[in-house]
Order: C-alpha cells, then structure tokens, then sequence
C-alpha cells in the first residue's frame, strides 16, 4: 500500500506534521500529491502556520489573524499590510518573512 492509498484524514494528519518548506518539496514529488495539496490546502497550510508558530492555535480561522473589516475592537495578530490580498492559508504561509517555497 502507498501513502496516497490510505484515507484522505490519514494523510491530513501526517502532512501536519510538515514544515512548510517540507510541503513545497512534496507538492514537486508526482501530480497525485499537487492534487491532493490542492484539494486540501486550506486545512494543510492553517497546520503548517501553525506548526511553523505563525498562528497560536491550530484551529485559528484566517479572518481571525487581521484587523476586523467591521471596526470593532480585537487584537489582530498580523497588520492589514500582511493579511491584504491573503485569500488562503497557502497565501498567508507564503507572504511570511522566513517562507522557503510553497
């Protein structure tokens, strides 16, 4: 049995485990795992963001990370300037100063 033949859930939580310079290294490996990355960024990417120590919580929600549109109060961990133009965790992990590639 190969990796990419176990339960999508499985392999979730084994690629939390990976750095994100770690996931740009797989996501060169075979189409099958750029598909798999693909399909499932959000939730990989929001683990290694957290996992690198760029959010405190691994179930921290990407609109939680900047400033509220809405002008209520709320400590923001990241300025508007970083999270501008951020549409996922992907984006996110690759605007941060120490990213190696996504």
């Amino acid at each position: 049995m190969s990796l990419t033949e176990l339960p999508p859930e499985i392999i979730i939580t084994i690629l939390s485990f990976l750095s994100v310079s770690s996931l740009g290294v797989v996501l060169r490996l075979n189409k099958k795992w750029l598909w798999f990355i693909d399909e499932n960024q959000n939730t990989i990417y929001r683990d290694a963001a957290y996992l690198e120590g760029y959010v405190p919580h691994p179930a921290t929600l990407l609109e939680d990370i900047g400033p509220r549109e809405d002008g209520m109060e709320r400590q923001a961990l990241y300025s508007r300037r970083i999270t501008d133009g951020v549409e996922g965790w992907k984006d996110f992990c690759a605007s941060q100063p120490y990213f190696c590639s996504v």
